[in-house]
């Protein structure tokens, strides 16, 4: 996004729209814990919540654009994520939280029936996305929120039957864990009769006898508790591998999400108050589609408004890879400026964290190169760090 000189009028009024955002964003942390519990047992009772094909932008950063890939990526992900930025071997004051509200505090526990028989609208809604995020660049600082709508994904898992079917059967095949559960249970029942008559017992050879067959159902109920934990793990990692597997097929399906926010640059010279300088609002339309098994390609237009004026940014980007490691070249238009050229990675690591590096080369109207601007962006998916 371009700067310009900043006009020294005070618009203090401008930040009122960071009051609700914000408050939306607290009541989304604060079920955070709730509705990540609640994904955990998912796994248990075969509801389908797998959350993200590949890693979205933020939209506080689409809106900044401060991302590594200035081209955004669209998407949607079930989660509470932060994204730092690096940029000469130090961390900026770019910082970007997103969650999703609507899903948090509507959509967690729901079943897969109830979400299949749920009509466009609804699942539409389910994806809102809400960020905020800080920036600096050059001697300018911004405070931006940003809502986004995923209006239109080709691959829902929760709406694709032979994904759901899919976990149905692996969860089927281990029956053990249920037979497990009943001896554990009828285990537990035993110790607590048997504990009972230890209490009221006074024949020193019956006190004897009863703390033998205590001990032994101790030892049996550690010894199945020990193999259940084998189970559970035997039974995540096959589903892991089942979801990695759904992942790369569908990494690159079509995507295309509909944005908005508000940008307000303000000047932190000042000590005991922050003074805002400038307001800006922005809409934008970010797209993806696929191009066979290892191609994605991403258009991004989003508008500007500012008090100063009005700006227009454009973009294509083509990703090749996997639903782990991209690779990508993007060409950038921001109205009559010069043009950039980009190219970059990502990688995801273990579905809990993304690393994505960018270089950007500032063209004039000649293509001479006017700058270069190297950054490297951190995305850390929190609620799934916990665990």
């Amino acid at each position: 996004m371009r700067h310009l000189s900043l006009p020294l009028h005070v618009r203090r009024r401008a930040a009122w729209p960071l009051v609700p955002a914000a408050l939306l964003l607290l009541a989304g942390v604060a079920a955070a814990a709730d509705t990540w519990q609640q994904h955990r047992l998912d796994r248990t009772v075969g509801l389908a919540t797998m959350t993200e094909l590949n890693v979205p932008t933020s939209p506080a950063f689409t809106l900044l654009g401060v991302n590594p890939a200035q081209v955004a990526r669209p998407g949607f992900a079930h989660d509470l994520n932060l994204d730092l930025i690096v940029k000469d071997d130090r961390l900026v004051s770019d910082l970007a939280v997103d969650i999703q509200p609507v899903w948090m505090l509507a959509f967690a526990g729901t079943s897969v029936a109830e979400y299949q028989r749920m009509g466009w609208l609804r699942h539409t809604l389910s994806t809102l996305s809400l960020s905020l995020a800080t920036s600096q660049r050059d001697s300018i600082s911004s405070l931006a929120y940003g809502l986004r709508l995923t209006l239109y994904r080709q691959t829902d898992p929760m709406l694709d039957q032979a994904y759901v079917d899919g976990i149905a059967r692996l969860l089927d095949l281990a029956p053990p864990e249920r037979d497990l559960e009943l001896q554990m249970g009828a285990l537990e029942a035993d110790l607590e009769l048997l504990e009972d008559e230890l209490r009221d017992a006074d024949d020193p050879a019956a006190i004897v006898d009863l703390r033998r067959e205590i001990d032994q159902r101790r030892q049996t109920l550690a010894t199945l508790t020990a193999v259940m934990v084998q189970l559970d793990a035997r039974t995540a990692e096959f589903l892991h591998q089942y979801e990695t597997a759904y992942r790369a097929r569908h990494w690159n399906d079509a995507v295309l999400d509909a944005g908005c926010g508000q940008i307000l640059n303000y000047d932190n010279t000042e000590v005991r108050e922050l003074r805002f300088t400038e307001n800006g609002l922005g809409v934008w339309l970010n797209g993806a589609v696929g191009i066979g098994p290892d191609l994605q390609a991403t258009a991004l237009w989003k508008y500007l408004e500012f008090d100063r004026g009005i700006e227009r940014f454009a973009g294509l980007n083509l990703r090749y890879g996997d639903a782990d490691m991209t690779g990508f070249l993007e060409i950038l238009w921001n109205g009559s400026d010069a043009r950039q050229l980009g190219f970059g990675g990502e990688l995801r690591v273990n579905g809990t964290a993304a690393v994505e590096a960018g270089l950007h080369a500032t063209l004039d109207d000649s293509f001479e190169l006017k700058q270069l601007t190297p950054e490297v962006k951190v995305n850390l998916s929190l609620l799934k760090k916990l665990l």
